[in-house]
């Protein structure tokens, strides 16, 4: 990992969207891991903070949802931001993401602090490291981004009614997110999904996945001696 120049480094500092980053990723929210759960919480409470200072208080409604486990975050755009669309045929659309992240073991391969950003080139560019950095805590955040950038060009008015739904479970499978969403039909309900999670093709190169194949669980079970034998002499028959 070669060090950015202090130009580079200089100017990546006054990124307000770099500095969220920052803040997200040194939060440890590993859910898999019990005694990370207030950190899981500490992440959600952190990013309904974040959808509360939208220019215009276009995500005043964002708040923690409980779901008997890990919690979720929710916020709805503001009927200002909406009203000057025909109520009858506009589209819903949520944006989606996750803030929990896989555990960070073995440390010693980490050649940065897992959960501090840090700075570094690769391949002639400036990048980012750190646990969550894209998976998915910068990915939400420059989702965000969009979305007020969006708002600075239209003088805070939304082309769709906007949503986000962002969990603290993905990395564990989600166990209560089925029930969460079959108690919240009417508050969850939308035309359109667009997913936070996910990757681009390379640096510099942005693109949109259109579908998502789902998870398949699976167990393999392999049979062999009960004591350790040579591999020259039983190499091949086992």
């Amino acid at each position: 990992m070669a060090p950015l120049a202090p130009a580079a480094l200089a100017a990546a500092a006054e990124d307000p969207l770099l500095r969220d980053v920052t803040e997200l990723v040194r939060i440890p929210s590993v859910s898999a891991l019990p005694e990370h759960a207030k950190d899981v919480r500490a992440a959600a409470e952190w990013f309904v903070a974040r959808l509360k200072r939208t220019p215009g208080g276009v995500f005043a409604s964002a708040r923690v949802e409980e779901t008997g486990g890990h919690p979720v975050v929710l916020a709805e755009a503001s009927e200002a931001s909406v009203a000057h669309l025909d109520a009858a045929s506009v589209a819903t659309v949520t944006i989606y993401g996750h803030v929990d992240v896989q555990p960070v073991d073995p440390l010693e391969l980490w050649d940065s602090p897992p959960f501090e950003l840090t700075a570094g080139e690769m391949g002639g560019e400036a990048v980012y490291f750190g646990r969550g950095s894209t998976d998915d805590k910068g990915n939400l955040l420059a989702a965000l981004a969009g979305v007020e950038d969006l708002l600075a060009e239209t003088d805070g008015r939304l082309p769709v009614r906007l949503k986000f739904f962002v969990e603290g479970q993905e990395e564990i499978g989600s166990p209560q997110l089925s029930a969460f969403i079959a108690s919240k039909k009417e508050v969850l309900a939308t035309d359109y999904v667009f997913s936070a999670d996910g990757t681009q093709p390379g640096l510099g190169k942005a693109g949109v996945v259109l579908g998502l194949r789902g998870a398949m669980a699976m167990q393999i079970d392999v049979q062999g001696p009960e004591r350790d034998l040579h591999s020259g002499f039983w190499g091949g028959a086992v």
